[in-house]
């Protein structure tokens, strides 16, 4: 599929399904990189109805 990013600095993707995956393709800069982690939750709450909201 293809699709386009309707912005300042828009442009076309590209979009494959990929087994249980989604791969995104184009022409990009990169402006930003980072890890996120989330650790597991061994005693099993944590759900978003269990977390109270941010101050």
């Amino acid at each position: 599929m293809l699709a386009y990013q309707a912005s300042a600095r828009g442009g076309v993707v590209r979009v494959r399904l990929r087994g249980d995956r989604v791969e995104l393709g184009g022409q990009a800069v990169t402006v930003l990189e980072g890890e996120l982690r989330a650790e597991p939750n061994i005693r099993g709450e944590g759900s978003p109805s269990d977390t109270p909201p941010p101050r």
